[in-house]
C-alpha cells in the first residue's frame, strides 16, 4: 500500500520480503476420551488434550516506501518460541423426568494451562544501513547476515478454569426452554527469563459469571422460532490510577430468529438477527503520565470503552428440485465505536476486515436420467461470492466491494470414477482477501484459475 493507502498496483504475485524467509511450526497433539454409560440414560465424558509447538520464524518486511524510487526500509526479524496447552473437560449428562415431561441437565468442568515460552529479535533500518534504500523487488538485497539473534526470552503461563451448567426444559409439547451458565477463572503470569527476574501476575480475574438463557418454540413440525440471550467477558492486564487491574471486558448477545424445512425437508432455510454490545474496553489515559502497573511506569487505562454490532443473516440451502442443489446466504453487520476514548471515532466501524454486506450463491445441476443415477451424468454448476468494502488495521487503508465468479463442469462415468472441472475467478477480478497497514499483512485474493479433479471411489 502507498503512503496514502492506495493500491501500489504490483503484479499479484509480487513477494515483498526476502530470500531466506521462512517459517518453521512443528507441532505434536495428542488426544484421550474416557465415556461411561450410566443407567437411565445418563452418560459422563472425560477429554484430555496434550499439545505443543515450536515456532522459528524469520522474516523482512517494510517499514517505510518511496513509490517514486520503488524502494522501502526494511525490519529484519527473528521469533524463536516454543507452546505448551494442556487441557481437560468432563461432564455428565442425562434426562429428568419430571410433571410427566422429559428435561435434560447437565453439568461439568474444565481447566487449561497455556505456557508460552521465548522472545524475538529485530533491527531496523535507523539502526542498521544495509536495511535502508532497497528496491522492493530484489528479493536477494537483504543478506541473511543481518538477522539478529534471540538473546531475551520470557515465560508466560495461563491458567482457565470454568464450571459449567445447563438445563433444558419442556415447558409445553412444541416449547423448550434452556437456561445455563459458567463460573469462570483467569490467570496469566510473566517472567523475563534471566537471573534475578521476578514473576509477576498480569492478569488475575476469578469467579466471572456468564449466564445465558434460549427459548425455542417449534410452531410447526418443520418451522422453529427461537431466542437466546449470552454474557461474555475478556480478561485484560491493562491497570488503572488506583493501581488495580481493569475488570474484563463484559459483554451481551441477543439473537433471534428461524428454521425450517420445506420440499419434504429437502431444503432447509434459517433467518437470524443479533446484536452484540462490549464495554469495559480499556481507554488510555493520556491526561496522566505513565504512571500505572506494578513498575509504575505503565500507562494508565479506564474502563471506559464501547462498541456495539447488530446484523442479520438468512441461509437457504439444499435439494428443492431432484439434481438441483443450492446453498445462497446473505449476511449484513454492523459493527461501530460508541466509545473509544476519541470522541471523532465515535460511530465509526471498528472490525475493518468484516465487510457491511456479504452475498453468497452457489448452484449446481447434475444431469440425471432418473433419482440416483450414477453412471454417464453430466453436471455443471455456478457461483458468486460479492462483498461491499473493508478496510485494514490502518483506517486509511481500504477496498471497494468486489464480486467474484466461479464455474464447474463436471462429468460422472459410473459409481466409481467422476471428473470434476472448476475455473475460479471468472473476470479475474483484482481484490485483496485481507488488508493490514501501509506496510504488511495485506494479501492479494487469488487471480483467475483452473482446477481439475479426478476422483475415484473404491
Amino acid at each position: 500500500m502507498s503512503g496514502t493507502g492506495a493500491d501500489l498496483n504490483l503484479p499479484r504475485n509480487t513477494f515483498i520480503g526476502s530470500d531466506w524467509n521462512k517459517g518453521q511450526v512443528p507441532t505434536t497433539e495428542v488426544m484421550a476420551q474416557l465415556e461411561r454409560r450410566f443407567g437411565a440414560g445418563w452418560v459422563g465424558r472425560v477429554t484430555g488434550r496434550h499439545r505443543t509447538a515450536d515456532t522459528d520464524l524469520q522474516y523482512s518486511y517494510i517499514n517505510a516506501y518511496n513509490a517514486k524510487t520503488q524502494t522501502a526500509n526494511y525490519v529484519a526479524a527473528r521469533s524463536l518460541y516454543s507452546e505448551t496447552n494442556d487441557g481437560v473437560d468432563g461432564y455428565l449428562t442425562g434426562p429428568l423426568h419430571l410433571l410427566n415431561r422429559t428435561h435434560t441437565l447437565m453439568i461439568g468442568a474444565n481447566y487449561n494451562r497455556y505456557v508460552y515460552e521465548g522472545g524475538g529479535a529485530s533491527v531496523n533500518s535507523r539502526t542498521n544501513a544495509a536495511l535502508a534504500g532497497l528496491p522492493i523487488s530484489d528479493y536477494g538485497a537483504i543478506s541473511g547476515a543481518i538477522l539478529p539473534s534471540v538473546t531475551s526470552r520470557s515465560w508466560q503461563p495461563t491458567e482457565q478454569w470454568g464450571v459449567y451448567g445447563q438445563g433444558r426444559f419442556q415447558l409445553m409439547p412444541s416449547i423448550f426452554l434452556t437456561l445455563g451458565g459458567r463460573i469462570s477463572g483467569y490467570v496469566q503470569k510473566s517472567r523475563d527469563l534471566v537471573p534475578g527476574a521476578v514473576t509477576s501476575t498480569s492478569i488475575d480475574q476469578q469467579g466471572i459469571l456468564t449466564p445465558y438463557a434460549a427459548l425455542v418454540y417449534h410452531v410447526l413440525p418443520h418451522i422453529t422460532f427461537y431466542a437466546s440471550y449470552t454474557d461474555t467477558f475478556s480478561p485484560q492486564s491493562a491497570y488503572g490510577v488506583d493501581g488495580r487491574q481493569l475488570q474484563p471486558v463484559r459483554g451481551g448477545q441477543l439473537e433471534g430468529g428461524m428454521k425450517g424445512a420445506l420440499f419434504n425437508q429437502m431444503l432447509s432455510f434459517t433467518m437470524a438477527g443479533y446484536k452484540i454490545v462490549q464495554r469495559n474496553d480499556a481507554i488510555a489515559n493520556s491526561d496522566l503520565d505513565p504512571t500505572c502497573g506494578p513498575s509504575h511506569t505503565a500507562t494508565c487505562y479506564v474502563a471506559a470503552g464501547k462498541t456495539r454490532s447488530q446484523g442479520a443473516e438468512a441461509e437457504v440451502i439444499g435439494r428443492p428440485l431432484p439434481g438441483w442443489d443450492i446453498n445462497a446466504s446473505y449476511t449484513y453487520n454492523d459493527n461501530r465505536i460508541v466509545d473509544n476514548g476519541t470522541p471523532s471515532n465515535a460511530g465509526l466501524a471498528y472490525a475493518g476486515n468484516s465487510p457491511r454486506y456479504l452475498w453468497k450463491l452457489w448452484t449446481h445441476y447434475r444431469f440425471e436420467p432418473y433419482r440416483g443415477a450414477q453412471k454417464n451424468i453430466w453436471s455443471i454448476g455456478g457461483g458468486i461470492n460479492a462483498q461491499s468494502g473493508t478496510f485494514g488495521t490502518n483506517r486509511l487503508v481500504t477496498q471497494s466491494g468486489d464480486i467474484t465468479a466461479s464455474a464447474q463442469v463436471g462429468y460422472q462415468w459410473n459409481r466409481y470414477l467422476a471428473l470434476t472441472m472448476n475455473l475460479n475467478n471468472i473476470s479475474n477480478t483484482r481484490y485483496y482477501q485481507r488488508l493490514g497497514n501501509f506496510y504488511y499483512y495485506n494479501y492479494y485474493g487469488e487471480p483467475r484459475n483452473f482446477m481439475f479433479t479426478l476422483r475415484s471411489n473404491f
